[in-house]
């Protein structure tokens, strides 16, 4: 059964303008930005963890996680697959057509992350 709600009991989220700046300055998405500052990971102010220089932990995160200029490859450099990950590659190499992909995800964390993945790939 779906459970109905009336419009004026929803709470909609509503970026500060932290959020918005901090959204503009690195490029990303409104909803990025703040999780970013709900995990106190935004910027070097009162919110910001208490490290030695959090001015370079910020533009250290902010070049290597949100920067677009990073080839995926160099970030899946390292990933390991497994031992038949070389054949699984092989195999996809010589498909003549790719055809039409499902992509399914559920609808925890990892889910919606891997379909995601998947759609951008």
């Amino acid at each position: 059964m779906t459970a109905l709600c009336r419009s004026a009991s929803l709470r909609l989220f509503q970026p500060d303008s932290s959020t918005v700046e901090l959204a503009d300055r690195i490029g990303c998405s409104l909803l990025t930005a703040a999780v970013l500052e709900s995990r106190n990971l935004a910027a070097a102010d009162e919110r910001a963890p208490s490290l030695p220089d959090a001015s370079g932990v910020e533009s250290a995160r902010e070049s290597l996680f949100l920067d677009a200029k990073i080839p995926f490859e160099d970030l899946m450099e390292e990933l390991s697959l497994g031992e038949n990950a070389a054949e699984a590659a092989d195999r996809w190499r010589s498909l003549k057509t790719l055809g039409r992909v499902l992509v399914y995800g559920d609808y925890d964390a990892d889910g919606v992350s891997s379909a995601a993945l998947a759609l951008e790939l």
